[in-house]
């Protein structure tokens, strides 16, 4: 026996409408990212570096995999370890940083940034900033990045959409970002 068009039409009304209405189950990301310095910097010189540059954002420390907003990614659950092989093996890159985190798909207005090399700003060489992976309508990744020497600043601002498990080159004249975020599998 067949409901009438006039039963039929409220409930599937009824269905579509609580389909949208149930909250979406967040998914999560595996962030890896490789931060390294190029050696040869072609037309370093022709570029103009601030003197001053404004404060860095304050990122979250990746100290151990567990519980939080964002998760220190394992070892063994690194995937870009050739990558950063042949970096190291070419002579033309330094590698400066090699992290990975898990974080939840939250807003730009949520997401935290997260600490790359030494985090805090500070007088010493090294590299320092945070930088942070979003979801909006895209996917998206976002740097603050500094890389110090003895003279000069060298300042990495970018925002970049991505697609979830590409590989993603953010170039700049003294340093290199490559980036990948890879959905999880939530059931597993």
């Amino acid at each position: 026996m067949s409901m009438p068009l006039s039963r039929a039409l409220p409930v599937a009304l009824l269905v579509w409408v609580a389909a949208f209405a149930l909250p979406a189950q967040a998914r999560d990301y595996a962030v890896e990212v490789i931060v390294f310095q190029q050696q040869e910097a072609g037309g370093v010189d022709r570029e103009h570096w601030p003197g001053e540059v404004a404060e860095l954002v304050q990122g979250v420390r990746l100290h151990r995999p567990g519980d939080g907003p964002v998760r220190r990614l394992s070892g063994s659950a690194m995937e870009l370890g050739g990558v950063r092989q042949r970096l190291d093996g070419s002579g033309r890159y330094r590698v400066l940083e090699h992290l990975g985190w898990i974080q939840a798909d939250l807003p730009e207005s949520r997401a935290p940034w997260v600490a790359v090399g030494r985090g805090r700003d500070g007088d010493a060489p090294g590299l320092y900033g945070g930088m942070r992976v979003y979801v909006g309508r895209y996917l998206h990744v976002e740097t603050e990045l500094r890389l110090r020497d003895e003279d000069t600043v060298y300042p990495m601002r970018t925002r970049r959409r991505m697609r979830s498990g590409e590989l993603h080159y953010l170039d700049h004249p003294i340093l290199g970002v490559i980036i990948q975020a890879r959905r999880l599998d939530n059931d597993a």
